[in-house]
């Protein structure tokens, strides 16, 4: 088990008297890659800023390396911000952009020894971020994901334990936010930094992080590995937020076994009473299309669209409309016969206000 490097006890923050984080427990593991995950207004940019330093929690503690650091100052804290805004200077070409900080630290003692040194960080962060033909570069001749690229070398020349990213990626493109995708968590994999990292968008949590928290009105819903958030949703927020989800009351009839759209399916073993109402899951990939004589259920397609890799098909069976994704196209006004194996059954507990 990697050591714990962050914790975060109990943490409470408002604004204007509106709870924004409401008593928040999380610890954050050496060289991880945590994603908070959530709608706007969840949190979780709070969250990250409360580690960082630029807010102060109303109660509970921020613990960073075993030390409670509440009071601490931004700078005085073993970590760096990439935001969202880049927040880069203008006036500076690339190389003098990255090497801000540590001109800073070394503003009235940088002789040449302390210069070279400065040159020799930067260079190599330009180099980490694949831009090292930019260096004398204006800032306003650079592309979006090139201003991203400075940003984050402008965070790492200080090395920083700790790396925070407030959606660094939600002003590129489709093409290039799936390229630096993969180019941040080859980078993090490197490094060996723990990176925490803020976004609302599902694919990019799930396609780089190792655990992730998906969080709503302030509260921590489910944190776990990309796999187990996916395939096992605690609740109907999680389940609808992360991915695709049919979602439909059902009724656990027996041990390993869950009746719902009025036929009974074999299931997963689960710690439900029998008789009990539980929500029954399905994503759209899971269900099998077969003839409508093998089928257990047998819906009427209300629409078929062609998504590049497979169809997305909506079908009404009992004025439920179930979304299907499958390889072959189905015409409207047709009948679909859908069958799902045990283990792609996912059951959850009915929600008290629902």
């Amino acid at each position: 088990m990697s050591k714990v490097l962050i914790e975060l006890n109990q943490i409470t923050k408002a604004f204007d008297g509106e709870i924004v984080v409401n008593n928040l427990n999380l610890q954050v593991y050496e060289n991880e890659f945590l994603t908070i995950l959530g709608p706007s207004g969840c949190g979780k940019t709070t969250t990250l800023r409360m580690i960082a330093g630029f807010v102060k929690p109303d109660a509970g503690e921020v613990i960073i390396n075993d030390k409670v650091v509440n009071d601490l100052a931004p700078y005085a804290r073993p970590v760096n911000t990439v935001f969202q805004r880049y927040a880069l200077f203008p006036h500076l070409n690339v190389i003098k952009n990255i090497s801000f900080g540590l001109d800073k630290i070394n503003k009235f003692t940088l002789h040449k020894m302390l210069k070279d040194a400065v040159k020799d960080e930067a260079n190599r962060a330009l180099k980490l971020v694949k831009l090292e033909n930019f260096a004398t570069k204006k800032i306003s001749y650079l592309s979006g994901g090139q201003m991203q690229r400075v940003a984050l070398a402008r965070a790492l020349i200080n090395r920083p334990q700790i790396l925070l990213l407030d959606e660094p990626m939600a002003a590129l493109d489709l093409k290039l936010r799936q390229d630096m995708q993969y180019e941040l968590k080859e980078m993090q994999r490197k490094l060996g930094i723990t990176f925490i990292f803020i976004t609302h968008d599902q694919e990019e949590a799930m396609t780089m992080s190792d655990r992730i928290v998906v969080m709503n009105k302030g509260i921590i819903q489910q944190l776990g590995t990309p796999k187990d958030i996916y395939n096992e949703p605690v609740n109907r927020f999680v389940a609808n937020f992360i991915g695709e989800s049919n979602i439909v009351r059902g009724i656990y009839t027996n041990d390993k076994e869950v009746t719902f759209l009025g036929e009974t399916f074999a299931c997963e073993a689960y710690p439900f009473r029998i008789g009990e109402a539980v929500d029954v899951v399905i994503r759209p990939e899971d269900f099998d299309v077969v003839n409508a004589d093998k089928a257990k259920i047998v819906a009427k397609v209300t629409s078929c669209i062609f998504k590049g890799v497979h169809y997305e098909i909506c079908a009404n069976i009992n004025d439920l409309e179930l979304v299907i994704h499958t390889y072959e196209e189905i015409l409207v006004d047709n009948l679909i016969g859908l069958n799902v194996d045990p283990y792609e059954i996912h059951l959850m507990k009915v929600e008290e206000d629902e």
